[in-house]
């Protein structure tokens, strides 16, 4: 049986893609806005020594047990998009608002397990185009640890998501800029690491495995290529607060 939530539905313009749109749909006025401008910390990030492995395991195999799929559906159960997430608490799932906008049930599926676990809204931050999903189950080894700090651009970077519903995608890059990019007003991680339809919300992390943000959109058209955005891990850790 899904669990059932319906949340506040929005429109944005501007001339990045966002990937993982929905179609619309109800409106629940009781649900609180969550909106807030943390301070940012521009305290300078020490250099990071890159590492192979985190643990037992490597820094591709802990990135992929922590993303998951994100699929949502409207009102009569049909799946209308799908997006991705990544575990920040053993049962907390954080993606992009727009991901799950104009849904009424939610799936995540993790990796190639191919099984389907119900979720439902915890927290949003529209504005900041943040959500936290929450499911029943608890996955403690597969969460990351946030860095709130704004990185400094040149640091390499590893993405994982499910671009064109393809599960389990890792790309590498660097971070490109600190800069905003419409229809946000607000600090965003440009990214050169390739992100696609499906990649939004999916965990952006650095070489010791901290999530810095997640996937939210690219710059399309034009021939531009890899100029992605990230939404920076401060909003998520406001929410989990």
């Amino acid at each position: 049986m899904f669990c059932i939530t319906i949340i506040c539905c929005v429109s944005c313009s501007g001339g990045g893609d966002w990937f993982g749109g929905g179609t619309g749909g109800p409106i629940d006025t009781t649900m609180p806005p969550w909106v807030y401008d943390p301070p940012v910390d521009t305290t300078p990030i020490p250099a990071l020594k890159p590492i192979d492995t985190i643990g037992s395991k490597s820094l591709s195999e802990r990135l992929l047990d922590a993303s998951v799929t994100v699929l949502v559906y409207d009102t009569k159960r049909k799946l209308i998009q799908l997006g991705s997430g990544a575990f920040v608490q053993s049962n907390i799932i954080a993606t992009n608002f727009h991901v799950i906008k104009g849904g009424s049930y939610f799936c995540i599926e993790r990796g190639a397990e191919k099984n389907l676990i119900q979720a439902e809204i915890y927290k949003f931050d529209e504005p900041h185009d943040v959500a936290l999903l929450k499911i029943e189950e608890n996955f403690p080894s597969s969460v990351l640890s946030l860095n709130t700090k704004l990185p400094e651009p040149g640091i390499d970077i590893m993405v994982a998501g499910s671009p064109m519903a393809l599960p389990g995608t890792l790309s590498k890059g660097i971070v490109s800029a600190i800069r905003t990019y419409p229809p946000y007003d607000h600090d965003l991680i440009q990214i050169s690491a390739s992100i696609s339809q499906g990649s939004s919300g999916g965990p952006v992390v650095n070489m010791a495995g901290e999530i810095l943000g997640i996937s939210v959109s690219n710059i399309g058209g034009q021939g531009a290529q890899n100029l992605n955005f990230a939404v920076p891990a401060v909003y998520i850790e406001f929410l989990l607060r």
